[in-house]
C-alpha cells in the first residue's frame, strides 16, 4: 500500500501543478491571475461516514464545498477520478453543472487507491479555474475488520428507549477507535453503544453501523430493527375469602401486571360502592347477595384495561346450625400418606354454620386457633383431637373430638 504521506504529496504537486497551468493561461490572455474560488469538497460513504478508507461495496458520494471570499459563484466542475500511483484516469466528469459526484468503483479492482481531483470554474471569472484533490482507499477489509450489533428496547417511559451495543470485531490487534451510527439515513451518535430516546412511531427502523480501528480498517452493517408499541397492561386480582356470612369482611388483592408503572386502580365492588388509588382494598359487604367485582387499572402511558368476575363474592345471613367436623391427612415430600417420624399433619377444617373461630387439642399438648392447621407429631400414636367452632350467633361452641390413629410413618385412620 502507498505511503499515505507520500500520495499526499503527489495530490498536492498535482494540485500546485494544474494551478501553475491555470495561472500561466491567464497570465498569456488577460496578464493577471485571480484566484476567485477556493475549491473543496467532503467525502462520504452512502451512510454519512466521512473517511479516507471503505470497504468493498460502498457507493462513494463527494459533495462541493467551494467558497468564494468575493462571492464568486461555480460555473462548472470537473470531476476527475485517477487510479494507482501512476494517477491514471479512470472517470471524469467535465463541465458538470452538478455540485456531488457519485462514484461506484469496479469490484474487481480491490484493493486499489485513488485520487479525486475537483476543479472549479467560476462564473464571474470564467476564465479561472482553481483545483483541490484528496486520496482515498477501497479495500477488503473484512478479513480484518467486522462490523456488528444487536439492540433491545425498553418501555419504562412513555417512549421506547432504543439501546445499542456493539459487537464489531477486529483483528491484528488494531482496537476499533470510531462509530459512526445512523437510523434511516440520519446520523444518531458517534460513541460505541448510543442510547437513542426520541418518539420513535411503531414501525421499522433502517440502522447502520461503520467502524474504524487504529489501522484504518473500517466496516459497515445495517439491520433494519422493530420497534413496537408498548404491551398492554395485563388487569388480575383475587379476593379472600370469596364467600361467608354478613358482615364479610373481603381483602382483594391485586394480581396485574405492567411493564409501565401502574398510575390508577378503579374496584368497583357490585354493591353500590368503589374504591380508587387502592391497589388491594379490604371491603365490607353487609348485605346479603351474590356480587360482581371489576377493577380498572391505568398505566403510565395512558393504558386502561378492565376485567370482571361475575358472581365472584357471596354474602349471606349467618347460620344458626353450627356443626364441627374436620378431617387430617399427614403431609410428606415424597408420599402424603407415609414417612419417618416426626412428620407433619394436615388438619382440614369440614365445620357447617359459618364458624370465625377455632380452637384445636391435638392431644399432645399442642393447641392452635387456625382454620386448617398443620401439626408436627413425633412418634406414632392414637390421638384424641378435639375441635370446637365458633360462630357470631352462638356463644357456645359446636365441639367435636376425632381419634387420629398413626402408626408406624402413616395415618392409618381418623375416626
Amino acid at each position: 500500500m502507498v505511503n499515505k504521506k507520500m500520495r499526499t504529496q503527489k495530490i498536492s504537486q498535482l494540485s500546485g501543478y494544474l494551478g501553475l497551468i491555470s495561472c500561466l493561461l491567464i497570465l498569456s490572455t488577460a496578464g493577471t491571475c485571480t484566484a476567485t474560488l477556493f475549491p473543496a469538497f467532503d467525502l462520504n460513504n452512502q451512510n454519512g461516514m466521512p473517511s479516507y478508507y471503505y470497504p468493498v461495496g460502498d457507493t462513494i458520494i463527494f459533495s462541493d464545498r467551494t467558497t468564494s471570499p468575493d462571492g464568486d459563484e461555480v460555473l462548472a466542475y470537473n470531476w476527475t477520478i485517477y487510479v494507482g500511483p501512476n494517477m491514471n484516469s479512470i472517470i471524469c466528469g467535465s463541465n458538470s453543472t452538478v455540485d456531488q459526484f457519485i462514484f461506484n468503483p469496479d469490484a474487481s479492482s480491490f484493493p486499489a487507491e485513488y485520487y479525486m481531483r475537483l476543479e472549479v470554474i467560476g462564473k464571474n471569472y470564467p476564465w479561472t479555474m482553481n483545483s483541490t484533490a484528496v486520496n482515498f482507499t477501497i479495500n477488503d477489509y473484512s478479513e480484518y475488520i467486522r462490523a456488528n450489533f444487536s439492540y433491545s428496547v425498553d418501555y419504562e417511559t412513555n417512549q421506547p428507549n432504543v439501546t445499542f451495543f456493539d459487537l464489531s470485531e477486529a483483528q491484528k490487534l488494531a482496537l476499533i477507535n470510531d462509530w459512526y451510527w445512523t437510523i434511516d439515513g440520519v446520523q444518531m451518535g458517534d460513541s460505541k453503544s448510543p442510547i437513542v430516546s426520541r418518539d420513535l412511531d411503531p414501525g421499522v427502523y433502517k440502522i447502520n453501523l461503520t467502524v474504524r480501528d487504529k489501522a484504518g480498517d473500517i466496516a459497515s452493517i445495517s439491520k433494519d430493527i422493530v420497534v413496537n408499541e408498548a404491551p398492554e397492561p395485563a388487569v388480575d386480582f383475587v379476593a379472600i375469602p370469596q364467600s361467608g356470612a354478613i358482615p364479610l369482611n373481603v381483602t382483594f388483592i391485586d394480581q396485574s401486571s405492567s411493564i409501565l408503572p401502574i398510575v390508577s386502580y378503579y374496584w368497583d365492588f357490585g354493591d353500590g360502592t368503589n374504591v380508587t388509588n387502592v391497589s388491594s382494598p379490604i371491603h365490607q359487604y353487609s348485605d346479603t347477595g351474590i356480587w360482581n367485582v371489576s377493577l380498572t387499572i391505568t398505566n403510565s402511558a395512558g393504558m386502561s384495561v378492565s376485567t370482571t368476575k361475575n358472581g365472584y363474592i357471596t354474602s349471606h345471613e349467618v347460620s344458626y346450625n353450627l356443626e364441627a367436623d374436620f378431617s387430617a391427612i399427614q403431609l410428606t415430600k415424597a408420599d402424603p400418606f407415609t414417612g419417618n417420624a416426626p412428620f407433619e399433619v394436615h388438619f382440614i377444617d369440614l365445620s357447617t354454620g359459618d364458624p370465625s373461630a377455632w380452637k384445636w387439642d391435638f392431644n399432645d399438648g399442642g393447641t392452635s386457633s387456625e382454620k386448617s392447621p398443620i401439626h408436627w407429631y413425633m412418634r406414632p400414636g392414637t390421638y384424641n383431637v378435639k375441635l370446637d367452632v365458633y360462630n357470631q350467633t352462638k356463644k357456645d361452641p359446636s365441639s367435636l373430638t376425632k381419634d387420629v390413629t398413626i402408626v408406624k410413618y402413616k395415618i392409618q385412620e381418623v375416626t
